[in-house]
């Protein structure tokens, strides 16, 4: 905690507090450690558990993450007061902002690990108190060649960035934008990046219009090449699609390189996509008829993402899958018998 609580309700902040003197939880009440020295930032620490457990403990990066993001926003000419605590939500965001337009802002810099559980709480809580909730990342949920749902469960969306996450590192002092975040079966993670320790820059450029990027020649070779590479290990998902395809005596590997062109590259599934569209297929009767009818005749899985409306995106990824197999000659074409 870098804010305590004096004996007459004050608060104060560690850098400033004096260690003779005795300070308190604002929320619980119980008497506060503060911790100071020349090789550690100033803070303050609990004796035993507070009631908002998930605040304690703070690492090096979130303490010091913290106390940067409210100089950066001061500086921006956005007053906000650190770890104020919210009584009616019991919750205490890291940062509390006052917009001009007369709104709140409480800004999430989250470093440890979070469950979608309190992620969803914690956005809900905020949201029903009028209150936006902007969640900032820290080192540790960097995104990397595949996706998870630690990661995923953070994904924002907006019409002129697509899919993004934002950073901020405190060593570098600068936050980082990953935006048109995008997963194609069988190949790494792809995203833009934006970087800037300039928040009001920060801004503009995502109020700007961006493109995603397209897959190359060369993306597109590899991808079919790891996907028979994939099919060559006769294990998982993969599997059992082959298998229920060569009992409609039809080569999935051969469906599956013409399924590929029409795979999507969102990164909401937690499943590769070429199996739930493969799965579709043939559960379906050929030709497809209805879009109710092949929309619910599958589970699709996707990460869970509480801070966007996943089901949209799944009702119009079907929907375009089914119009692009409707007009080509796919399910005519694959028919590949051995």
């Amino acid at each position: 905690m870098l804010v305590g609580q004096q004996i007459n309700g004050k608060l104060i902040g560690a850098a400033v507090a004096d260690v003779t003197k005795k300070y308190y939880c604002p929320v619980c009440h119980q008497r506060l450690i503060l911790k100071k020295g020349n090789l550690r930032i100033a803070h303050f620490a609990h004796s035993t558990v507070c009631i908002l457990k998930y605040g304690e403990p703070e690492t090096r990066e979130h303490l010091t993450g913290k106390l940067q993001l409210q100089q950066k926003f001061a500086f921006a000419g956005y007053k906000g007061e650190l770890e104020q605590y919210l009584p009616e939500l019991q919750q205490r965001p890291d940062l509390l902002l006052k917009m001009t337009n007369g709104k709140t802002l409480a800004i999430e810099y989250q470093c440890a690990p979070l469950t979608v559980q309190q992620l969803y709480q914690r956005t809900q809580g905020y949201r029903k108190h009028g209150i936006r909730c902007w969640w900032i990342l820290g080192e540790n949920h960097w995104l990397k060649k595949k996706i998870t749902q630690q990661e995923a469960q953070f994904m924002m969306w907006h019409p002129g960035l697509g899919f993004y996450l934002v950073y901020y590192f405190p060593k570098r002092q600068h936050f980082c934008l990953l935006y048109q975040i995008q997963q194609a079966d069988f190949l790494n993670v792809s995203y833009l990046k934006f970087i800037t320790n300039d928040i009001k820059k920060l801004q503009i450029f995502m109020r700007t219009v961006t493109k995603p990027v397209t897959l190359s020649v060369r993306l597109r070779t590899m991808q079919r090449r790891n996907f028979e590479k994939a099919c060559c290990f006769y294990r998982g998902s993969l599997f059992v699609e082959q298998l229920a395809w060569y009992e409609k005596k039809i080569n999935f590997r051969l469906l599956g390189l013409e399924l590929l062109e029409f795979s999507l590259d969102l990164p909401i599934f937690a499943e590769k996509q070429i199996v739930w569209q493969s799965r579709l297929l043939r559960l379906n009767d050929w030709p497809i008829s209805e879009i109710d009818s092949f929309q619910n005749n599958t589970e699709i899985l996707t990460y869970q993402l509480p801070l966007i409306k996943n089901n949209n995106f799944v009702s119009s990824c079907l929907k375009r899958f089914k119009m692009k197999i409707l007009q080509s000659n796919l399910l005519k074409s694959s028919k590949i018998n051995f």
